[in-house]
């Protein structure tokens, strides 16, 4: 059974990078809305071409990811049917057990990484009027995207919690989940670039004032930054990389 379950995930991811070459621009930025992220942005050194290549790479993680949390899950199932779990036929039983799948996702398996992350954005923050101090608008957009992504992101804990409750999982409740982590991982690494940015901001005033360094365009700090998140996350080279040899 597991192997069937493992050949029907492959032959979707399969079928799905088959239709991602036709896929337009605002198409592939339905597609990732749709699975819980929140599109990457198109920077000024952009151009259609290169922005539809970062959206597919975007979108192609988003779904061997999914795919990742998905296994996980059915691991979790068994996990806990070994426990002395069973899904039963009562809705005492069902729920017992669906509270176990979720608890041993978050904290054995994948699910643990989206949890650290989540503690991770919670213990940091940031004003607007820090970004006005060290950069121009372009992190500004930045933020603007992080902000849009948390907001998502509290709907999509509600609907993750209630699976808790529910009779069962059901395949719709596997899309909650997905949706639950990849938001999560979408706001963790946006922010990430914005704290960054502001770090190695802050550090560059400190070391103009010795009139020995001359401060850094913010320009290039956030661009960089993007461009390395890009990498880090997508293993893809964005043409904000050029920022980082400025």
């Amino acid at each position: 059974m597991k192997k069937v379950i493992l050949y029907a995930l492959t032959i979707y991811i399969a079928l799905i990078n088959l239709t991602l070459a036709s896929q337009s621009i605002e198409t592939l930025k339905s597609k990732i809305i749709d699975k819980g992220a929140t599109p990457l942005i198109k920077t000024d050194i952009d151009d259609d071409s290169s922005y539809e290549k970062l959206l597919k790479t975007q979108y192609e993680y988003i779904l061997k990811e999914e795919v990742n949390i998905i296994k996980d899950i059915k691991v979790a199932e068994n996990s806990c049917k070994i426990m002395g779990f069973k899904p039963g036929f009562t809705k005492k039983n069902k729920k017992k057990f669906n509270t176990c799948v979720l608890e041993v996702w978050q904290a054995r398996l994948v699910g643990k990484k989206f949890v650290s992350m989540q503690s991770e954005i919670n213990t940091k923050n940031f004003t607007a009027e820090e970004l006005q101090k060290y950069f121009n608008d372009k992190l500004n957009e930045f933020y603007s995207v992080r902000n849009e992504q948390l907001k998502k992101n509290k709907d999509f804990k509600l609907k993750f919690n209630e699976l808790g409750i529910k009779d069962k999982l059901e395949e719709v409740d596997y899309k909650k989940i997905v949706k639950y982590a990849i938001g999560i991982a979408a706001a963790y690494y946006i922010s990430k670039t914005i704290f960054d940015s502001l770090a190695e901001a802050k550090a560059a005033e400190t070391v103009a004032t010795s009139k020995t360094y001359t401060f850094r365009n913010p320009r290039y700090v956030s661009f960089c930054r993007y461009g390395k998140m890009i990498y880090a996350r997508y293993r893809l080279i964005h043409p904000t990389m050029v920022y980082c040899n400025k």
